[in-house]
């Protein structure tokens, strides 16, 4: 697929409404940037060090429309699906089914490339593969010295096991006790704590001010489906998305108290067994139970596309009611948040805070 890009600068482009054609890809747009504002690529961020920019700028084809492309190559690949870019041609190559089928994997021994001259056949109408074996060998190797610099081998055509955390390597494997500190947001749900169908408690020890508070504590998935406990009303109060088309609260019975306080809930699996059964879920202040509800069924697989978020929900909202208030930030302090994954619902409250409050 070939795709139009428009740039408007005033300033820096004189020949408005004309057209280029050099080949370049979207990894070209912030050299692009950098290059005309004069500000050299960083090679460390907050104390990272970067890898370098794989982009080229854009710029030169500003002011010289007929100039060739610097961009000489470029690989593409997704769940199997691949092509190459080299010189104006392009090899390509599907891989048993598109990218936005999520069952099913297939054999890289049956794939069939297809080749292209597009400075010629700009529409790619006409594939050479079986006129030109040679050009398609050359440009087949090329793929593979791409994807080897670039770590794309070995080839993964998987979907739906590349998103769960649990059939991958992952920071939070094998853990049952999670400690995770403000300012630790858009943690994409793949790489989050897994609590899908699994029995969890989250302990939120928090400073409540004199004049309350409110916002989100932590969260995790979106629109599609999630889930958020937060505060609203003086409330502490848990929402549960099920892919919008059922939802289901939980909300305290009692005003938040003042002070340090810890704030649980506790999800209780009742039949652990089966993938997408219902749920128990309770609320306390301190060790107090201040609130029970019951979610009738759970997303089997996964929430979405979205992240695990401590002190405001970053995307879009689990719970409708606050969108106009996104990020919803708890106007509280959140001093950690801990979460217990896989443990039974007999939690010892009493012990709990008293480990919490003995640190003060």
């Amino acid at each position: 697929t070939r795709n139009a890009m428009i740039f408007s600068w005033p300033a820096g482009i004189r020949d408005a409404g004309s057209t280029r054609f050099q080949f370049h890809h979207v990894i070209d747009v912030a050299p692009t940037i950098l290059d005309v504002l004069g500000i050299p690529e960083p090679t460390m961020v907050d104390g990272v060090a970067q890898k370098p920019i794989e982009g080229v700028s854009m710029a030169y084809t500003f002011d010289q429309p007929k100039a060739k492309s610097t961009r000489t190559i470029q690989y593409f690949e997704m769940f199997g699906n691949r092509a190459i870019y080299y010189e104006g041609w392009i090899a390509s190559c599907r891989h048993g089914r598109l990218p936005w089928m999520t069952k099913g994997t297939a054999d890289f021994a049956d794939d069939r490339w297809e080749l292209y001259n597009i400075e010629e056949d700009f529409s790619q109408a006409e594939d050479l593969a079986a006129s030109q074996p040679e050009k398609l060998r050359e440009l087949q190797e090329r793929f593979l010295v791409e994807a080897g610099r670039h770590q794309v081998l070995p080839l993964d055509d998987r979907f739906a096991e590349r998103m769960d955390s649990t059939l991958r390597p992952s920071f939070f494997a094998g853990r049952n006790q999670i400690t995770l500190f403000p300012g630790m947001g858009k943690l994409p749900e793949g790489s989050a704590p897994r609590t899908i169908n699994i029995n969890h408690a989250i302990d939120v020890i928090a400073e409540i001010p004199k004049e309350g508070a409110e916002g989100v504590l932590v969260c995790l998935g979106g629109d599609t489906a999630g889930w958020s406990l937060f505060v609203e009303g003086d409330r502490l109060r848990y929402h549960y998305n099920w892919f919008t088309l059922e939802r289901y609260d939980v909300i305290a019975d009692s005003p938040l108290p003042r002070g340090r306080v810890v704030l649980r809930m506790e999800f209780e699996c009742e039949t652990p067994e089966a993938t997408g059964g219902p749920a128990v879920v309770r609320l306390f202040y301190d060790g107090r139970l201040v609130g029970q509800g019951r979610i009738e069924k759970q997303v089997p697989g996964r929430f979405g596309f979205e992240s695990m978020d401590i002190g405001e929900d970053t995307r879009s909202p689990v719970y409708p009611g606050y969108r106009q208030r996104l990020p919803f930030l708890f106007t509280g302090r959140i001093e950690r948040v801990e979460l217990h994954l896989g443990q039974s619902a007999e939690w010892t409250h009493q012990e709990l805070i008293e480990r919490h409050l003995q640190d003060y």
